[in-house]
């Protein structure tokens, strides 16, 4: 039976498809193939396909043949490539630098990857002292570390310790010894001195641990009634001097005639004045007197608690003579028996001490 023309026509179209995908095939195959080299020895091989021409005339298209060689493959299986992989992160190491100061203070704490340098922090100070450096190295850290300041003494020149002077007086002013002490130390004291008269009853102030110059003066008692005249000192040319006279252990003078003796070839009395015992009435020698003893009366009607006090009796002014020369010139004091009693007119027993006047 004879075929359609159309029939013909599309049975020559699908043999077309199949050969064209039969060629793709093979064609895929043999690339796969080639990318590794056989391993039995075999070769591959193709013959390209003929396609029959067409009768321009008949109007037809006539089916073409083609021949495949059969391939021969290898059915040991193919190597595969492993597939790369992205690497998984690392997570770094890191210490603990901890930098602190000679007393265990934390001065700063840093957190510092494995080889890695920390970065101390400024320099501390301290006193008297001077910073050095650190105790270890930490450019390339790989362990935990604890870092400590290092220090050295401030270097200074040994300074003088201060010095002063203690001065220990009798009680006329008279010194007794001069010692240079260390601030903070003691000074030390000179012998016990003695008074007539009087007992030594100690120094008027302490002396231990100096922060100062001082002046310590030797103080004295007394159970005796003792009348004195101290001791001055003046220049040549000086027109008058002024002298005290101090009672002490008063038990309360009603009356007293007090003589006063001087070298008249120096000194002459030119007036007298009494500034306490209020119950005391002062009578000073008159112009008339010049020459030695000199009398000075002091009486009362009534004494008072104040009269009864130790303490300045009266202060005698001396003229000094244009004649006078320089020396030591002493001031006698006396009274006659009986010269001197209490409230009750008994006679005191006096004990006089004399003083002097200097001039230099």
């Amino acid at each position: 039976m004879r075929m359609s023309k159309n029939k013909i026509i599309m049975v020559a179209i699908i043999a077309l498809v199949v050969i064209a995908l039969a060629v793709t095939l093979v064609v895929l195959l043999n690339r796969d193939n080639n990318d590794l080299p056989p391993t039995d020895g075999t070769t591959q091989s193709t013959e390209p396909s003929g396609t029959e021409g067409t009768d321009p005339t008949a109007g037809t298209t006539a089916p073409t043949t083609e021949t495949t060689e059969p391939t021969t493959e290898s059915t040991e299986p193919k190597p595969t490539e492993p597939k790369p992989t992205d690497p998984k992160p690392t997570q770094t190491t890191k210490y603990t630098v901890t930098f602190k100061d000679w007393d265990g203070k934390v001065l700063k704490t840093e957190k510092v990857e494995k080889s890695k340098a920390a970065t101390a922090p400024a320099n501390p100070t301290r006193a008297n002292y001077t910073f050095t450096g650190w105790d270890k190295s930490f450019s390339k850290v790989t362990s935990d570390l604890v870092v400590t300041a290092t220090y050295k003494p401030v270097e200074t020149e040994p300074t003088q310790p201060t010095v002063y002077t203690v001065t220990f007086k009798d009680w006329d002013g008279k010194v007794l010894k001069t010692e240079q002490v260390e601030k903070g130390k003691d000074a030390t004291a000179p012998a016990a001195p003695t008074r007539e008269h009087y007992n030594f009853a100690g120094w008027d102030k302490t002396f231990s641990s100096v922060t100062s110059d001082l002046v310590v003066t030797a103080t004295y008692t007394t159970t005796k009634l003792i009348i004195s005249a101290e001791s001055v000192t003046v220049n040549k040319g000086t027109g008058e001097v002024t002298m005290n006279i101090r009672v002490v252990n008063n038990p309360g003078i009603m009356g007293a005639v007090l003589k006063v003796s001087v070298n008249d070839d120096v000194l002459a009395v030119s007036g007298a004045n009494k500034t306490g015992y209020p119950g005391l009435t002062l009578t000073a020698p008159g112009s008339a007197a010049t020459s030695s003893p000199y009398t000075f009366m002091l009486d009362s009607m009534d004494l008072s608690a104040d009269d009864k006090k130790d303490g300045t009796l009266l202060t005698i002014t001396f003229k000094i003579k244009d004649t006078s020369v320089t020396g030591k010139y002493d001031v006698k004091l006396s009274c006659n028996q009986g010269g001197i009693f209490d409230e009750n007119y008994n006679d005191l027993n006096v004990t006089f001490v004399n003083g002097s006047i200097t001039i230099q």
